[in-house]
């Protein structure tokens, strides 16, 4: 694995996982999507950890993590093929973890600016949307 599970889930949305069965099956798909968007765009552990302690990155890295960014949104269904987001994804992760109703209504309303996410550095705003606030169980 590139990331560990806690790292996985604040990509997608970092939060409190609301039942012990979904965090399982979520922390299987985020490992396969994480493995393959890892592998895809030369991202691993080294690298995330460089960008969560504020270690300055080269234009190189900060490519990458973009890439990998877009690769894992899309791989998830948050962002669809064509660089929409999919507020039915969304729905559905944002079910799955614990925000209280202001996070999601927040959430939702930061999506809805967003441009299609066509070149890597689309991403950007699709990251800033996601609260890293809360910690994982």
């Amino acid at each position: 694995m590139i990331l560990d599970k806690g790292l996985i889930c604040s990509i997608l949305i970092a939060s409190v996982f609301a039942d012990v069965e979904l965090s399982k099956d979520l922390d299987v798909r985020m490992d396969q999507i994480n493995l393959k968007c890892g592998k895809e765009n030369n991202f691993e552990k080294k690298d995330f950890y460089q960008i969560t302690h504020n270690v300055p990155l080269t234009k190189d890295e900060i490519k990458r993590y973009q890439c990998f960014m877009k690769c894992f949104h899309q791989t998830d269904g948050t962002i669809d093929q064509k660089g929409f987001v999919n507020f039915t994804r969304v729905d559905e992760n944002l079910s799955m973890l614990k925000f209280d109703e202001e996070d999601k209504k927040n959430i939702i309303a930061c999506f809805k600016k967003i441009k299609p996410v066509i070149k890597c550095e689309d991403v950007v705003p699709v990251v800033k949307c996601i609260p890293q606030k809360k910690k994982l169980n």
